[in-house]
């Protein structure tokens, strides 16, 4: 299948790629001292401030609170899913508040290469050659991200010791098991896409409000502007995925929504002085490439 990169779906996925990118070095230059937790509330909490308006427009236009054929089962499952997202931001919040945003950022981009075994496990799926290819580019990534020239083995040491990759690496699984289940959500059960979305993040706002409190020792008031800014970008950023979504399909998309890794890294690498700012680029380009071949129709 041939796509277009200035189709209307895509220009969504490539914005979503900006706008997220530019978020993850936004928060580690701003929001990084932040406890995962307390971060993950208030954005959350900020980014549905910002698109309650969204969604309003979008039922005042006749779009449906909750599907017709939803039931208990599907009410069940779309809670695991939230569930899910929050324990998929708060692994990859805590690795970036723990790491460098140009070690994190490329390992934790690889989630759609998961779906891809998951889709053998579960459901039996063949993988085709390409896939397995784009598979191997995606492990190739996640050694690049932990080399620094100081030997061929110690990036496999390194993941093995470095909480900060170990988590990206988890939160990469995590995100897979949201991507398979929001598609569902979206396609198969019919949901509203601009309803998902305040679902979703206010999910998990309510969910780890009660873990923030505890290790609520932040000036929130002071830092206002800081979080109204990071809010949009959230809103903004699952406004844009929920239309690329919308528009093309998954297998396009999400290689597309995933270049922000490169985005991040290059921000990171100019603007933050990372260290090994060159492998790191390197990782998030093969990381790209190896979820373009598990993503391309086969």
């Amino acid at each position: 299948m041939v796509f277009d990169l200035v189709s209307v779906g895509s220009s969504y996925a490539l914005a979503a790629a900006a706008v997220w990118g530019v978020f993850l070095f936004y928060f580690k230059r701003n929001l990084g001292d932040y406890p995962p937790t307390v971060a993950l509330v208030l954005t959350s909490v900020f980014g549905v401030a910002w698109y309650l308006p969204v969604t309003g427009y979008a039922l005042w236009g006749g779009a449906s609170v909750v599907p017709p054929s939803f039931g208990v089962a599907q009410f069940a499952f779309a809670a695991l899913t939230v569930v899910l997202f929050a324990l998929a931001l708060l692994t990859f919040y805590a690795a970036i508040g723990r790491g460098t945003v140009s070690l994190v950022t490329p390992i934790s981009k690889i989630h759609p290469v998961f779906v891809v075994p998951m889709e053998v496990l579960v459901l039996g799926a063949h993988v085709a050659p390409l896939q397995v290819v784009g598979i191997v580019l995606a492990t190739v990534a996640v050694y690049l991200a932990n080399y620094s020239g100081d030997g061929l083995l110690l990036p496999l040491r390194r993941l093995v010791s470095s909480r900060p990759a170990q988590l990206g690496l988890l939160s990469a699984v995590l995100m897979a098991l949201v991507n398979v289940s929001q598609r569902a959500l979206l396609y198969d059960f019919a949901m509203t896409p601009q309803v998902w979305v305040v679902v979703k993040n206010g999910g998990v706002a309510l969910l780890l409000a009660p873990l923030a409190a505890r290790r609520w020792s932040v000036d929130v008031r002071g830092n206002l502007p800081t979080l109204a800014v990071a809010g949009l970008f959230v809103a903004t950023g699952e406004h844009l995925v929920a239309l690329a979504y919308a528009g093309i399909p998954a297998s396009v998309a999400a290689p597309l929504i995933s270049l922000q890794a490169i985005v991040a890294v290059v921000l990171a690498g100019v603007f933050l002085d990372e260290d090994d700012f060159l492998i790191r680029l390197v990782a998030a380009l093969v990381a790209i490439l190896g979820i373009a071949f598990v993503t391309l129709p086969q």
